[in-house]
């Protein structure tokens, strides 16, 4: 008796919170339109096809031709809709109940579509853990799609991956279908009947799953990987009794189970070779300890999540609000997008628009919720918490128009500084290099060792980032970070919050050893509510002996994004251009520097009371993980600076106003979201009512 090997084809499209117009729109001509003409030409492929929640939403607005044919393609039963969490996070990295959310929340969205229902989903990453079987199932779906490495880790043997498998959670089950990502490039070398004599050569009926990335499949080269598959689709017609196309819940419908497994939380070690059955057991959160700026991100969506929860289960939810809550909830699960979490050949933390996109929507769900919460038009209030569960208290400084968040414990430097019009973090910026692990050196290195010690610094990009430096020293010694004298970058500040009903004062205090000397830096943060986009930065310097000369900066990075250097430059303080925030600037005793980028509204001056001079130049950092090392421009530093004698007094007061004027982008906002915008935001919480009271 013959056997029969059934495959299925399951094609999906993802771009990033954050991707441009140009880029869907280069993405959806290049790769899914020839994809939908593909499976619109063939007749004997059953495929599946999940498009993430960035990809549907560009569509509705821009495309609805290709919603039209999708749907088409749905009615004649030739694919079938995949799910998953709406915007493609990585599951394990955000709160149970955002996980079960974003599922939900994307099977709403493909009912109020395609109008039908989602029973799988593939897994973003491939990152699995136990909790997820129960989580998703308890989301009503009934398969997911997962990479074959985490079967092999597991002890499996290729030949016992055909088929699906189920595990079980709490007393919930979930079936899993171990998946094989077809490298394109790997498959055009072999011809399609090949291709189907290596599926059906086993020697009992077998199972096998395919997942074809349709950016990679189709761009560059969709004529030939279409010319490819309709070969396979005439094969599938004239090899029937052999071989046979088929959707996955047709499979599960008409097949039964392999087993049932239990399979080690993991994702795919892809620094090995394809096919590889190594699993990473940590590679995604230790992503939040290797970078700083993957912590960042984290945190503030935790935050973010946190506090949407609190208002849901509060005694102040108004029915008024129940719109609010939703359009919250559609920016938080934007803002959990996993791309810019990580850094890798495919992933997005070198981004700077990506980081800032991630930063702008979890803005935009606090100012929504902040909307229920305080009330009033102008407000100010303090906050001390551990944002970045480091067991080290962060100070947060906010009114109606930023928040600051300080880091007293990080040489009280500002790792955060929010603009809530237009959304976006000033301080979303890139350090100098990748951490690395500390060299381990044999005992013959001991020489070399000892001078590497003495080797150059690096430090967070942020804001209030107190350099002392060699007093001759210059602005190219310091970008490659030589020159730097004592420790107050990374120093421990004692910090003291005082607040007042319109304004709080943040005073931090610390001393260290500098050459010869012991030297005390005090600096006070104010924030107000009738100054509301106003900082006022003051420091005392005191300590050394009367006379001794000091070189002290404090530096500030902005995340700017010049993409279009006329519409992004600096001034002084006649309105005089300066240059691009492209540009490196060496300014002489000036009391005032000033940024303005007029595609966001954002017009930015620093003012200092005693004039310095300034260094100011791009930040570009390199990608170590890139397969080619081309350098971005991730922020632009400001570094005021003063020389001077430490007069008889005995300290020097130096103070200084970082204003940030957003009436312009205030202005914009007036108009509103618009009408897609609007509606797409209500198709996707139509939520259930047995699914509502978990979220």
């Amino acid at each position: 008796m013959s056997h029969v090997t059934t495959f299925s084809l399951n094609f999906h499209l993802h771009l990033p919170t954050g991707s441009t117009d140009e880029q869907f729109r280069a993405c959806v001509e290049d790769s899914l339109v020839p994809c939908l003409k593909l499976l619109e030409s063939v007749g004997n492929l059953s495929c599946s096809l999940f498009l993430s929640g960035q990809v549907l939403e560009w569509l509705t607005i821009n495309r609805p031709a290709a919603i039209n044919r999708i749907n088409a393609l749905v009615r004649t039963e030739r694919i079938e809709i995949l799910g998953g969490p709406l915007f493609q996070p990585v599951l394990p990295g955000i709160p149970a109940r955002d996980r079960e959310g974003q599922i939900v929340a994307c099977a709403e969205l493909i009912s109020d579509l395609f109008s039908c229902d989602t029973r799988g989903m593939l897994l973003p990453e491939n990152v699995w853990q136990e909790s997820l079987a129960s989580e998703i199932a308890r989301a009503d779906l009934e398969y997911v799609v997962l990479d074959q490495a985490h079967f092999l880790a597991a002890g499996f043997l290729e030949s016992e991956l055909d088929g699906y498998y189920i595990t079980e959670d709490e007393g919930s089950t979930l079936c899993l279908f171990p998946a094989q990502e077809l490298s394109v490039t790997g498959l055009l070398l072999q011809s399609a009947e090949k291709f189907l004599e290596q599926l059906s050569g086993a020697t009992t009926n077998s199972l096998r799953t395919l997942v074809i990335d349709i950016a990679t499949a189709f761009s560059g080269n969709g004529s030939t990987t279409a010319e490819w598959l309709t070969a396979l689709d005439h094969l599938a017609a004239e090899s029937a009794s052999l071989v046979r196309s088929s959707t996955l819940s047709q499979l599960l419908d008409s097949t039964s189970p392999a087993g049932q497994c239990y399979l080690a939380a993991g994702m795919p070690d892809r620094s090995t070779a394809a096919g590889s059955s190594r699993i990473s057991r940590n590679s995604w959160r230790s992503e939040r300890l290797a970078w700083q700026e993957s912590m960042d991100m984290y945190a503030r969506m935790i935050d973010v999540s946190n506090n949407l929860a609190r208002i849901r289960s509060s005694d102040v939810l108004l029915d008024s609000h129940k719109d609010v809550i939703q359009r919250a909830r559609l920016h938080l699960y934007r803002g959990q997008c996993n791309d810019a979490y990580w850094n890798g050949p495919r992933h997005g933390l070198f981004q700077p628009a990506l980081r800032a996109a991630v930063h702008s929507q979890l803005i935009e769900a606090e100012n929504l919720l902040l909307q229920i919460e305080q009330g009033v038009p102008a407000w100010i209030a303090g906050r001390i918490l551990d944002e970045n569960f480091d067991l080290r208290r962060e100070v947060r400084l906010s009114n109606h128009r930023i928040s600051a968040l300080v880091a007293p414990a990080q040489g009280g430097q500002l790792t955060e500084l929010n603009v809530r019009t237009p959304a976006i973090n000033l301080l979303a910026t890139l350090s100098f290099a990748a951490p690395t692990a500390a060299p381990q050196h044999p005992p013959e290195q001991a020489e070399k060792s000892a001078a590497e010690a003495n080797a150059p610094r690096f430090w967070p990009r942020r804001m209030l980032v107190d350099h002392f430096l060699r007093p001759d020293l210059t602005l190219q010694e310091f970008q490659v970070h030589e020159g730097l004298i004592g420790d107050f970058e990374d120093a421990f500040y004692n910090a003291v919050l005082h607040e007042g009903e319109t304004r709080i004062a943040l005073e931090m205090h610390a001393e260290r050893r500098i050459e010869s000397s012991n030297i005390r830096v005090s600096k006070t943060i104010v924030a107000s509510m009738d100054r509301p986009g106003e900082l006022l930065i003051q420091y005392r310097l005191s300590g050394p002996p009367a006379e001794q000369l000091l070189h002290f900066g404090t530096e500030f990075n902005f995340a700017m994004l010049p993409d279009k250097p006329e519409d992004c430059y600096y001034y002084d303080s006649q309105g005089q251009p300066l240059g691009s925030l492209h540009e490196t600037l060496i300014l002489r005793q000036t009391d005032r520097v000033c940024m303005i980028d007029e595609s966001l509204g954002l017009d930015i001056s620093l003012e200092l009371a005693k004039e310095a001079d300034f260094w100011i130049s791009p930040v570009l950092t390199t990608n170590p993980q890139a397969t080619e090392a081309a350098r971005l421009q991730q922020s632009v530093c400001i570094l005021p600076r003063w020389q001077f004698q430490m007069p008889a007094s005995g300290s020097v007061t130096l103070e200084m106003r970082l204003l940030i004027d957003s009436s312009v982008a205030q202005a914009r906002q007036l108009a509103g979201p618009g009408e897609h915008s609007q509606r797409i935001s209500a198709s996707l919480f139509r939520t259930r009512t047995s699914v509502d009271h978990k979220l």
